[in-house]
């Protein structure tokens, strides 16, 4: 990801290259907080014990339910997007919707490049309609999935 983001900026400025990874990770913070689709579920099964205090996995992002069972919790959750580094190349997004990566990734650069976050920014633009575009097909992946489940 890191080399298409630096193709695409085609800037000779260092500084900017070495953003690179800030953007990408700017985009992940950003895609967290508005994504919330079938591929962020999780179930985790948690054992009882007497004092109450649990660990939350380390891919958290919120709870969508919280059942229990005769000796554990069963918590339905949303989690994190895994971000990208030296170590981890891909994830469930950049394989899915490597369009939403990118022009997420080029807006967090436009804005550092603009130095205002405000300012006309197509790549924001972009990224926000691929977003919403990846929202609508969630839903209604969720919506035909409760169809066939009802047998309606």
């Amino acid at each position: 990801m890191k080399s298409e983001i630096e193709s695409w900026l085609d800037s000779d400025n260092p500084n900017m290259i070495a953003a690179i990874p800030q953007f990408i990770q700017d985009a992940e913070t950003w895609m967290t907080r508005k994504l919330w689709t079938l591929e962020m579920e999780c179930q985790l099964t948690v054992p009882l014990n007497v004092t109450g205090v649990y660990d939350l996995p380390p891919d958290w992002k919120s709870h969508k339910s919280v059942e229990r069972s005769q000796d554990s919790l069963i918590v339905l959750y949303f989690r994190r997007i895994v971000n990208l580094s030296d170590t981890v190349a891909t994830n469930w997004v950049l394989e899915k919707h490597p369009d939403l990566y990118r022009y997420a990734s080029l807006a967090a650069a436009e804005a550092w490049y603009k130095n205002d976050p405000r300012a006309n920014n197509p790549f924001g633009v972009m990224a926000t309609e691929i977003l919403n575009e990846v929202i609508e097909q969630d839903d209604r992946g969720r919506n035909n999935a409760l169809f066939k489940y009802e047998g309606v």
